[in-house]
């Protein structure tokens, strides 16, 4: 656990653009956090926080950082810091000051002048109390006047103190990045590794060591046995240099006009990337985090600064190369800082965000010359992270199901392993209209999208933006807008009246905008959560993708050219002509999906109909309890206990006083419709677990029958290579969709009036009145009682139990069939994408496989005896050490 070091300083603001107090304190947190806890009350004391008691804290600290200014020798809070400081004792080993050039320590003229400042506070404070006519009920201001006095009898020591030490001037502090602070701080020995460095020191080590065999072991197979595995050793060479650089990217990837440009500018808080209504990006860009909030474009030796340059010269090169048909090939990095980072210290471990062209866009300068698709599927296998951004205003389009399907199709393994640094963002959620999907609806429509070609991928890691918004805000506040953007920031902020609006109301709303935008969510938990996670990310990554590398090279290079020469040509050219044969019966393993998914949509359909019924029966049973007693006698069936509890939750709602307010009825109806929900919920989840495990089984033996299919397929690799083709299908564990008894509960309250029946009646009530009459014979007049009758309407309120029942009926009905539509649409997807892969591997098996048979067919119609034993020990010894390095990385 880290240790904790305060820091105690007074509160200024900036003056002509230099630099304030507060700005070197917040240099000083900013160095120190990565090593030590830092407490600081901007950002430890919340609000309504006690803070005395945080003062009092502090003074206890063992370590704290004192940021000495004419203010601070002058505030109350920081004298009574140092106050506590100097009454726990051993303050030269518990401070470590740095004094600002407007304290006046140094001569003696300053020390009396902060003594008498404290004499006069406590004098002129004093006054104002004797002139009080009571001294009741003051005892805080009494307390005042003792810390002012304590004041003036401490600080001429500790004023001494600071001169005697050589605290160095805050320049030398700020230029040496706060070094001889920090050194003090660990007592000037060099700071500790924690384990977690230890660790991750070790691991990047032995990871440089595999990298280093591997690119050994697959050159050496080029060099000496002309293997055609040029590509792997390059991909394993991009990999082994993010290693040795400590780098690792993360791209951002969207279908084509997606807003990708704005969210990425709206990231960095200015418009660096162009934006426009046609394909922008052309050429990727790297962006790096720097501290620089300028910005700087790198591309060879050339260099650009400033967000409008960069821009222009971003467009200008993008219409130059779709002008030129993507020949030439360009880089570009940008070095800017991301708002969320801003405040962050960075490590050696760093990660670049890649701005890419869009799917069917264009090719990136990784993959220059090849299709779109293979330039999107080379991209992916080169990353460690995606950010995954839709389009809300296509949502439900062709185009977002056809962009998805790709995504699952490029690199379905690797989708597995990185689910935890998968994101996916809609962006555009500001333009909403009645036709759009309700935007509480986007997330869960989406994600469970996603799900059926990921299904590990987490819901957490969904979201909704407005990445424009959060853009321009974002230059409203920092000044950085252009006209243009002002005027847009304009038209969202105050429409036809922004004319009328001056520079402090824009930032104003620019505020609450940026805030609504969503930005920040988005920052915290895609930005900072893989900075806060870049070592693990970093190293799964790098071993991930060795090891997926050194597994193919082994499999298409080492074992099957092992197998080759160890047979005959005669088995070879038999071998060749059954995997013909093969790769023509693979219709087997489509036809045999097809049927199963059909069966299972019939079952799926037979036992949510059952299910469905026999819960509306039920419901029935429970508003008609009368009706259930004698199906009980004539049936002898035996009655559910939850049917049982909701009769007699609605027989006490029944039973109460007919004149009982409508509020309280209400108030009943909603008790009972919770009661309700949760024997639905509880019903539902019973059948559930007895649908999943039935629907396993089945989903089981498909997948052993469709085993067997592709293994028959594949018994002549085993026979004569040595080597079997193990495609697996992992039977998938369906969780069916709970229906959504929140929305029905709120739905249900929506409803209320129509569950309660309210009837009025007219009643003649007996009253009492006093009337005023004139007594005879000249007496004075008098008052009199008189009894009368008046017309009253009374309300009488009860359940109405058949809106009530109807209601339920209703929800059973639309809740069940939404979770059996979604199950059916999981289950079906699931198959699909299962058989795809299997079908895909095969291919992909088959066909690289039967290159390197024929080439070494070649080799073994022309090698001698003993040219073929000494390759195929040579393959055995390659394989050997690949294993070894693959069962390290394990």
């Amino acid at each position: 656990m880290k240790e904790e070091v305060f820091i105690s300083y007074a509160w200024i603001t900036s003056t002509n653009g230099k630099k304030s107090h507060t700005d070197i304190v917040d240099s000083i947190a900013k160095k120190l956090k990565k090593d030590f806890t830092v407490v600081l009350d901007k950002k430890d004391l919340k609000y309504k926080g006690n803070i005395k008691e945080f003062e009092k804290r502090l003074g206890n600290g063992n370590k704290i950082v004192l940021v000495v200014s004419d203010k601070f020798l002058k505030s109350k809070h920081c004298m009574f810091e140092v106050l506590k400081i100097v009454e726990k004792g051993n303050v030269y080993d518990r401070i470590f000051p740095v004094v600002m050039l407007d304290a006046d320590i140094y001569n003696a003229k300053g020390i009396l002048k902060y003594t008498k400042h404290w004499e006069n506070e406590a004098a002129l404070l004093n006054r104002e109390l004797k002139k009080s006519k009571s001294q009741a009920h003051l005892k805080p201001l009494h307390e005042e006047i003792s810390h002012y006095t304590k004041f003036r009898e401490i600080i001429a020591d500790f004023i001494h103190l600071l001169s005697n030490m050589n605290t160095l001037k805050p320049e030398i502090h700020e230029e040496t990045n706060f070094k001889d602070l920090i050194n003090a701080l660990y007592g000037n020995t060099p700071r500790p590794d924690t384990k977690l460095e230890r660790d991750f020191s070790n691991q990047i080590s032995k990871t440089k060591k595999h990298f280093e065999k591997a690119v050994e072991i697959i050159s050496r197979e080029i060099k000496e046995e002309k293997v055609k595995a040029e590509e792997i050793l390059e991909r394993v060479k991009h990999f082994q240099q993010q290693c040795k650089d400590q780098t690792f990217q993360i791209a951002v990837m969207a279908i084509l006009k997606s807003g990708k440009s704005t969210f990425l500018n709206s990231l960095l808080g200015n418009e660096f990337l162009p934006m426009s209504n046609v394909a922008e990006t052309s050429v990727p860009v790297k962006i790096n985090h720097s501290e620089n909030g300028k910005g700087e474009l790198t591309f060879g030796k050339s260099k650009i600064a400033g967000a409008n340059k960069i821009r222009k010269h971003i467009e200008t090169t993008n219409k130059e190369r779709r002008d030129k048909g993507y020949k030439q090939e360009v880089e570009f990095t940008l070095n800017a800082s991301f708002k969320v980072l801003e405040e962050k210290e960075m490590t050696d471990i760093k990660f670049e965000i890649l701005d890419t062209p869009g799917f069917a866009e264009a090719a990136t300068e990784i993959t220059i010359g090849k299709t779109f698709d293979q330039s999107n599927s080379e991209l992916i296998n080169k990353i460690s992270s995606i950010i995954y951004l839709l389009d809300y205003t296509k949502l439900k389009t062709k185009d977002e199901n056809e962009v998805l399907e790709k995504l699952a199709d490029l690199r379905p393994d690797m989708l597995e392993k990185i689910s935890d640094r998968l994101f996916f963002v809609i962006n555009k959620i500001d333009e909403e209209d009645r036709n759009s999907l309700p935007p509480d609806e986007v997330v869960d429509y989406v994600f469970n999208l996603v799900k059926q070609k990921v299904p590990k991928i987490l819901k957490q890691h969904f979201f909704t933006i407005s990445a424009s918004r959060a853009l321009l805000s974002r230059l409203i506040l920092t000044d950085n807008a252009t006209s243009e953007a002002k005027k847009d920031f304009g038209k969202i902020a105050f429409g036809f009246r922004a004319n009328q609006k001056d520079d402090a109301e824009y930032k104003e709303l620019a505020n609450e905008i940026l805030i609504s935008s969503q930005i920040m969510e988005v920052e915290n938990k895609i930005i900072n959560y893989i900075f806060e996670n870049r070592s693990r990310i970093f190293i799964e990554s790098l071993q991930d993708n060795l090891k997926r590398l050194l597994q193919e090279f082994k499999n298409q290079f080492v074992v099957t050219a092992e197998g080759v020469l160890s047979r005959t040509i005669e088995e070879i050219e038999d071998l060749e002509a059954k995997i013909e044969e093969a790769k023509k019966k693979q219709q087997n393993i489509q036809d045999e999906a097809e049927k199963f998914e059909t069966e299972m949509r019939d079952w799926i359909e037979k036992e949510f109909r059952t299910f469905e019924n026999t819960i509306i029966d039920q419901i029935e049973s429970a508003f008609n309890y009368e009706k259930e007693e004698d199906k009980q006698s004539l049936l002898g069936r035996i009655t559910p206990n939850w049917v049982k509890r909701i009769h007699k939750a609605l027989t006490q709602v029944e039973e109460q006083l007919k004149h009982t307010p409508k509020f309280q009825i209400e108030n009943s109806i909603r008790n009972l419709n919770i009661e309700i929900n949760q024997e639905l919920l509880n019903s539902f989840n019973e059948f559930r677990k007895q649908l999943e495990g039935k629907l396993a089984q089945k989903q089981t033996l498909l997948f052993t029958n469709l085993k067997q299919t592709i293994d028959s397929l594949a018994k002549d690799f085993e026979s004569t290579l040595k080597k079997g083709l193990h495609i697996e299908f992992d039977s998938y564990g369906v969780r069916f969709e709970e229906p959504d008894f929140d929305r029905t509960l709120m739905e249900a309250d929506a409803l209320i009036d129509r569950f309660v029946k309210t009837d009025f009646k007219i009643v003649k009530v007996k009253k009492q009145g006093q009337v005023y009459s004139k007594r005879a014979n000249c007496f004075l007049g008098g008052y009199r009682t008189i009894t009368f009758y008046e017309d009253e309407m009374f309300a009488e309120n009860k359940i109405s139990k058949a809106s009530l029942e109807i209601f339920w009926r209703k929800i059973i009905q639309e809740r069940y069939q939404n979770a059996k539509d979604f199950t059916n649409r999981l289950l079906e997807n699931n198959i699909k994408s299962q058989i795809r892969n299997a079908r895909n591997s095969f291919n992909n098996y088959v066909g690289a496989y039967l290159a390197t048979i024929q080439e070494k067919k070649v080799k073994l119609s022309t090698g001698s005896k003993e040219e073929i034993e000494e390759q195929i020990c040579r393959l055995r010894k390659t394989n050997e050490n690949v294993t070894a390095i693959i069962s390290e990385l394990k």
